[in-house]
Parts: C-alpha cells; structure tokens; sequence
C-alpha cells in the first residue's frame, strides 16, 4: 500500500504518519476499503495539504499567534485572509496534533502544548494580531450548571497577559453569548494595560 508522492517534504512528512497508522491496520482482507484509502483517501490528503501550502506561501502577508487555539477553526478564517500563525498554544495535545497536521508550513516547534497558566508569555515573539477563544463553558448558556467562579471563567486573563507581553497592534478574543454580563471587566482589564476594546455580538451562522 505504500505510495511514493512527488511533493513538498512538509507535506509529505504529514501524511507519512498517516499513511503508516493505516498501513498497521487489519482490514480482515477487505481490498475495497484498503484500496479506497490507497486511491482516495491519501490522494485527497496529499492535494489538501499541498493546495494548503501553496496557497500559503503565496497569500500569507501578517502573523498571529493563537491562543486557546483547539484544532485551528480561528485560524483558518484568518489564513484564508492572508494572516499566518507564527505560534499556537493549547493544552489538548490531540488538537495541537490535528492542528499541526493541516498546516504543513508551521513547524512543531511552534506548537506549545502546555496550560498556558504555565507558558512565559515574555518568550512569544512579536506579532501584529493576538487571536484565541479562552475556555468558554463557565460562560456557555448550555452549561446548566455554571457558576461565576468556575476557574475556567479567569483564563481569559492570561489572553490578556498574552496581550500585554507581545503588545500587537490587535487582539480578536472571540467567547459564547453567555460572557457578554462580564464584558465591562473584561475591558477593563484590557484598559489597564493600555488597549481600548469593543465587544462585537455576531450570528456564526452568516459567516
């Protein structure tokens, strides 16, 4: 099942991991699935990734850094505008995992899986635009059991060290509806380091 692609080696250093979970697996001698995998499957891969990079090195014009960054789905809006991350931080090494494997252009080493109550927000190099989605279920309106000092509910303060730290020209903090009560200590927290903030209420649906 090994297949030898001509292609970028940042992509296919993505899919050779791929192509080896798959190749371990026992399809019980089921050729039509190992071969829709093989002729579809890693193809649609490889072309993903490589329009991906292509695409990339031709648009990219600013970096982020993504903060809270889960699988990239704050990225990717902004990368299809021309922005680049330079640095993403999460906690969920799955994420950072899946995070990293669409993104052939950035470098492991610039993934940092770690909590970022523990991260040196000094050591983040400087960008124009700081993004990131803190923790929102002490917020979510589908959290029946939310409480106002759920520990979740201060993590947006070290979006806002981050902030501080790197002093971009920018910073988009995106959240659910439910944290907009907290608005007003929130930017005032931006204010004490020196950023005036507004707070946007948008329908994902439209966009």
């Amino acid at each position: 099942m090994s297949k030898t692609f001509e292609i970028d080696k940042e992509v296919k250093s993505r899919l050779q991991g791929v192509i080896s979970i798959i190749e371990s697996i026992d399809y019980k001698d089921n050729t039509a699935i190992r071969n829709y995998i093989s002729d579809i499957a890693i193809p649609y891969l490889q072309n993903s990734l490589q329009n991906k990079l292509e695409f990339h090195n031709k648009n990219s014009k600013y970096n982020f850094i993504d903060l809270f960054a889960g699988t990239g789905g704050l990225s990717l809006g902004l990368e299809s505008a021309g922005f680049s991350p330079v640095l993403v931080v999460d906690n969920y090494k799955a994420a950072n995992q899946t995070y990293l494997f669409n993104r052939p252009f950035l470098n492991e080493n610039k993934i940092i899986s770690e909590d970022i109550k523990f991260v040196d927000t000094n050591s983040f190099e400087h960008t124009p635009l700081i993004v990131g989605g803190p923790p929102c279920q002490g917020f979510s309106n589908a959290n029946k059991q939310r409480k106002k000092d759920d520990d979740r509910n201060q993590l947006y303060k070290f979006f806002v060290k981050s902030v501080s730290s790197v002093r971009p020209k920018i910073f988009l903090m995106e959240n659910v509806e439910g944290i907009l009560p907290f608005k007003n200590i929130i930017k005032d927290d931006f204010k004490a380091i020196d950023y005036t903030s507004e707070v946007f209420r948008i329908n994902t649906n439209y966009y």
